[in-house]
């Protein structure tokens, strides 16, 4: 799926827009999974990598690749267990607040808009 998000990147079209988001926000969590596994129980660890394998292994359409696999991120719940064991140092917390409001206030405004955000 990410190959084919890449592809359909260095492709001109007008979803290439989409495609960028799509790409960081499946990126993102496979990062914090990659570099905080060694935090969480094996258990946890493997649950996370089976379903970031599972969402990613069939990509959705050609011309969008990855338009649900954000969507599916979220449901791999160790990465936010990571993200709450980072969360106790101030400065990451600030960082992430700083980051997460804004894009919760963007996301908002086109929910409400009636766009497409996930």
């Amino acid at each position: 799926g990410i190959i084919s998000a890449l592809r359909a990147l260095a492709t001109p079209s007008p979803l290439q827009v989409l495609n960028f988001l799509d790409i960081t926000f499946t990126l993102i969590p496979l990062i914090v999974l990659i570099t905080g596994w060694k935090s969480l129980p094996l258990h946890y660890s493997l649950f996370a990598l089976a379903m970031a394998i599972f969402s990613l292994s069939y990509p959705f359409i050609p011309a969008e690749p990855l338009s649900a696999a954000p969507r599916y991120m979220l449901s791999i719940f160790p990465i936010f267990v990571i993200l709450a064991l980072w969360g106790k140092r101030q400065h990451f917390d600030r960082f992430y607040v700083a980051c997460s409001l804004p894009l919760f206030a963007v996301n908002t405004i086109l929910f409400i808009s009636h766009y497409w955000v996930a």
